[in-house]
């Protein structure tokens, strides 16, 4: 059955938000959603209760229940699986995660881009349905009856009442994938991230559908021509892809510099600085937190290349030198595909040496060793990197999302004829062969010797 019959005339009224969470990822969702479909701030620490965030006031729980119970909440903290199990043990489900979104929804490029992209290939006279229910969705829902198209969201059975009274509420058309009707899409919009090769699949059983939750190899504005200069530049040639796992060790980064090694590293590896003399070529930064939060530091780092993803928003407010750092389109976290093109796009898969694996290969490196890439941290720690940190790191670091990532790289690799090694001392990642790092620099030391 489908929802509550609407005459066309009505006017589409927009669904409002409570965004759960008053940091950066809420900060993100607001920019995502607009402050005119925001009606407040949610959170759970009870200092932040009552000021204002994004201009919008900051509530708690039982002022939602009082006030604001015909909003939809965007989750959008790190604690989305904790969040949802407390809002469905009070009985709420009406809510939906800001997670598994494509960037430009609130990246620094991208949002006009993508929008005018899909309205673009919307054909006059054809009927367009929206398969799932998910922020983007909704966004793309609003988009598109914007140019008065005919549009509906597609959903399974497994929906509840609850958030149906609520799209009915709103005056947003869906329609049962299993119903039996006439009046089908002719077109169905695909939101949720597969793979490409997941994609492929499904294109070839259904002409009908249209994959749109990664489109940044035909959007023209996500170009990057100094990025496209790097291409093949090291062609044969090995590299060292330095993180910042506990296990990195000084004397190693005056190894690599010993034996000019060409090293690409990330985050916080200038903390390493004052104790050695090497330094990365290539230094890269996907996390919007930390770019912002250390923006200084990066602007003064002597490295010739400074990569920076469009995820990085408010850091790319600010003016900097271009001809060091330049910035690269960066997909959702979500995105396990391997680029083949960083020029365009890179993909994330929850971890920045998976951005900077596709980035090495792009640069033509036949061999890429791993060095600090432990891939194991503990909730709590001050010892998850090599540097002691100020604060106990209680981040979610999602370890198992990561070893998607990192498989996927070892198969473009091995169906690439490309070799990656993993040199850490110690640490948990055996997706890669491993080798001693020691035993990659004999030679050379015996002459150094």
């Amino acid at each position: 059955m489908v929802g509550r019959v609407i005459c066309k005339e009505i006017i589409m009224k927009a669904v409002k938000y409570v965004i759960w969470g008053a940091g950066e990822y809420g900060k993100r969702a607001f920019n995502a959603v607009g402050k005119e479909h925001v009606e407040a701030f949610m959170d759970s620490n009870p200092q932040k209760t009552g000021s204002l965030y994004c201009s919008k006031k900051i509530i708690d729980f039982n002022h939602f229940i009082r006030d604001y119970s015909e909003c939809l909440i965007l989750i959008a903290n790190k604690q989305f699986e904790e969040c949802a199990e407390f809002l469905e043990e009070h009985n709420i489900y009406t809510y939906i995660k800001f997670q598994n979104i494509p960037n430009e929804l609130f990246s620094y490029v991208g949002r006009n881009e993508l929008k005018q992209y899909i309205l673009n290939i919307i054909e006059k006279d054809l009927r367009y349905g929206i398969k799932g229910l998910s922020l983007y969705s909704l966004i793309l829902y609003h988009w598109i009856k914007e140019i008065k198209m005919c549009v509906k969201l597609i959903f399974n059975r497994e929906i509840s009442g609850k958030m149906l009274e609520l799209l009915d509420f709103y005056n947003v058309l869906y329609v049962f994938e299993d119903e039996k009707t006439d009046n089908k899409p002719d077109i169905i919009f695909l939101c949720d991230y597969v793979s490409k090769n997941q994609v492929k699949t499904l294109l070839l059983g259904h002409k009908e559908y249209c994959y749109i939750f990664d489109c940044s190899e035909k959007i023209e504005a996500y170009y990057n021509p100094q990025l496209a200069g790097l291409k093949n530049l090291y062609n044969g040639k090995r590299c060292f892809l330095v993180a910042t796992g506990p296990s990195l060790a000084m004397k190693d980064l005056d190894l690599l510099k010993r034996n000019n090694e060409v090293c690409i590293s990330v985050n916080g590896i200038f903390k390493a600085f004052d104790e050695t003399k090497w330094r990365p070529d290539y230094y890269v930064v996907s996390d919007a937190d930390f770019a912002l939060e250390n923006r200084k530091v990066i602007d003064s780092l002597k490295i010739s290349y400074k990569l920076v993803s469009d995820q990085c928003v408010e850091f790319w407010r600010y003016e900097h030198d271009n001809n060091v750092i330049v910035y690269h389109h960066n997909a959702s976290d979500c995105c396990y595909d391997f680029s083949e093109d960083i020029s365009r796009v890179s993909y994330a898969g929850y971890t920045i040496t998976y951005i900077c694996m596709q980035i090495a290969v792009y640069m033509g490196f036949q061999e890429i060793y791993l060095l600090g890439v432990d891939c194991n941290y503990s909730r709590g720690s001050r010892n998850n990197h090599f540097m002691k940190e100020d604060k106990p790191d209680h981040m979610n670091h999602n370890e198992d999302k990561m070893l998607l990532a990192y498989q996927s790289a070892k198969q473009y690799a091995d169906e690439h004829n490309i070799k990656i090694y993993n040199a850490t001392r110690g640490g948990m990642l055996e997706v890669f062969e491993r080798v001693d790092f020691d035993s990659l620099f004999e030679d050379e030391e015996r002459q150094f010797i």
